[in-house]
């Protein structure tokens, strides 16, 4: 009764090898298709080795995109898995030249390329003429096209009237006083953001802004007027700081940046672990400031005891949870309760 199970069993046997060889052998046309593919890498800088974050690199045969890639703030990109051929390296940015360079991919592996920009002088606008002009100039585009946008809303976070961008995208925000201030970038059919900036008297910074097509009806409409209450009801037991000037200090770290940064020492007020944390207006109970990466940032707002006279954030604060790094400090708190040490910590991300 064995023999036949055992012929049964035979061609199986005789298969089994076969289906080895080609499970060995299948691999290969893919490996030699990878080891085929190179990746294009390199740098976006100014002239003078500023790197450029948030540059739009395509990689484009005629007029068809074949890889899309954006700068982080160190201006570095990357394009993995491009087969051989020529192509047409396009590098854009709002406020920035175009630059078009061809290129040849002829060998696997990486192909790393510098590329240098221009920016752009925005376009002259009659208020700005006068030698004694101080406040912000700038463009704004569309991130994904870098189309410039025109008739966005710029709001003062501080209280004044609300500018708008020209049909070049162009436009143009006076400051009554020097220091550090934010205004909230509205356009319909974009995602809002707060983009920040430091000006020193008779004096004028320069942005190139980004926003984000959306679809999603807003429902943020109260963080924003909670921002609003605040720089309207706040104290001197209060500071602002701007990205420029938290890059500036050089620290990765947001809260090394914060107790570096120029406006934060004269205020002299003390940043620690254990102050309230708010994220893009949202609480973030038990989680400490030291944990956020400082290029991640674009706006900081802090408020000592009495500092912010609006209460926003103490009614937002979820009732019996703690504020910063687990545990706590004695110094700290002492720190707190005296008002010079920072309670609420609202940090804006880029």
């Amino acid at each position: 009764m064995s023999t036949p199970v055992v012929r049964a069993l035979a061609p199986h046997l005789a298969i089994a090898p076969l289906l080895a060889a080609l499970l060995v052998s299948a691999p290969a046309p893919l490996a030699a298709q990878r080891d085929s593919l190179a990746t294009v890498r390199g740098l976006v800088r100014t002239a003078s080795g500023i790197p450029i974050d948030e540059v739009l690199v395509r990689l484009m045969t005629d007029s068809t995109t074949v890889a899309t890639s954006r700068t982080l703030r160190t201006g570095g990109f990357s394009l993995p898995r491009i087969p051989m051929g020529r192509y047409t390296l396009d590098v854009r940015r709002v406020g920035y030249e175009t630059r078009q360079l061809p290129i040849v991919v002829e060998r696997p592996g990486a192909l790393a390329f510098d590329v240098s920009i221009v920016p752009l002088p925005v376009p002259p606008i009659a208020v700005t003429g006068e030698s004694a002009w101080t406040g912000v100039l700038g463009v704004i585009g569309d991130y994904e096209t870098m189309a410039p946008l025109p008739n966005v809303r710029l709001r003062p976070l501080t209280g004044g009237d609300t500018v708008r961008s020209d049909g070049n995208g162009v436009f143009a925000y006076p400051v009554a006083a020097a220091g550090t201030g934010a205004l909230l970038v509205e356009a319909d059919g974009y995602a809002p953001r707060i983009v920040s900036y430091t000006v020193a008297t008779n004096e004028r910074t320069e942005l190139a802004v980004l926003l984000e097509p959306t679809t999603r009806a807003r429902t943020d409409t109260w963080v924003w007027k909670d921002l609003a209450q605040r720089h309207k009801w706040s104290t001197p037991r209060s500071v602002r700081v701007s990205r420029a000037e938290l890059l500036e200090t050089g620290a990765h770290n947001l809260l090394v940046a914060l107790e570096n940064a120029p406006t934060v020492q004269q205020s002299n007020l003390i940043f620690s672990r254990g102050a309230c944390l708010f994220v893009n207006g949202q609480p973030r109970p038990g989680f400490p400031v030291d944990v956020i990466l400082t290029e991640k940032v674009e706006y900081v707002e802090a408020y000592a005891m009495r500092g912010d006279l609006s209460r926003t954030l103490q009614l937002r604060w979820p009732p019996n949870q703690p504020c910063g790094a687990p545990g706590g400090d004695l110094t700290v708190r002492r720190a707190i309760e005296s008002g010079q040490g920072i309670q609420f910590l609202v940090v804006w991300l880029r």
